[in-house]
């Protein structure tokens, strides 16, 4: 699972958003309408805060924890922090992702749950 938290780490900071898109819950992608509408939704975003003069300078993950075992597969929380620059200067953000399996932890997909409500 940490190998490919640490390939949506290096796609985000490539700026290959495909890539961050193949590494999504396919739930997340379905809910966004689909795999072009989120690819499309996600690079607006990044460039609009590009145009605004913040990007991703970083991005790392820290060990998982909080697995939890169910029919349906395993779930993981895995922290993030990442790192941005602005014009004002260099800020942290400490987040999380959930890191899904439903195929007994042969493949992993990731939900960026940084900033949402835990519930």
């Amino acid at each position: 699972m940490t190998a490919r938290a640490k390939e949506l780490e290096d796609a985000l900071q490539q700026k290959n958003y495909a890539k961050v898109v193949d590494l999504t819950y396919p739930k997340v992608i379905e809910y966004a309408g689909g795999r072009e509408k989120l690819l499309a939704a996600m690079t607006n975003e990044l460039k609009a805060m590009e145009a605004e003069g913040v990007e991703i300078v970083s991005s790392s993950s820290s060990a998982p924890s909080q697995f939890v075992h169910e029919a349906s597969g395993i779930y993981a929380v895995v922290p993030i922090t990442s790192k941005f620059k602005a014009k004002d200067g260099l800020f942290q953000v400490e987040g999380s992702l959930i890191a899904v399996s439903t195929d007994a932890g042969q493949n992993w997909t990731f939900v960026d749950a940084t900033g949402k409500d835990p519930d």
